[in-house]
């Protein structure tokens, strides 16, 4: 998880629960209900990062996100460079 907090608050973070939940599931080690609270939960958090980058879309992207999904600069060129 974010090393600022024990809280959850990027998308990685998201995903490591969720993966670590399914496996609690299939171990039997929580409850279909549990793991059903657990999709609900992670479906609200999604549901703000849309709207969240639907708002920057429409800012034209002048504004920054909160960091839910983290923002890494492009890499120049494709990485397939050919060498003569």
């Amino acid at each position: 998880m974010n090393e600022e907090n024990n809280n959850p608050s990027e998308i990685q973070d998201l995903r490591k629960i969720l993966f670590e939940s399914m496996k609690k599931l299939n171990a039997g080690e929580i409850s279909v209900e549990d793991a059903k609270a657990i999709t609900g939960l992670a479906q609200a958090m999604i549901g703000t990062a849309k709207v969240e980058v639907e708002f920057i879309k429409a800012v034209g992207g002048i504004a920054t996100g909160t960091g839910f999904i983290p923002l890494e600069p492009k890499a120049l060129g494709n990485g397939n460079k050919k060498t003569s």
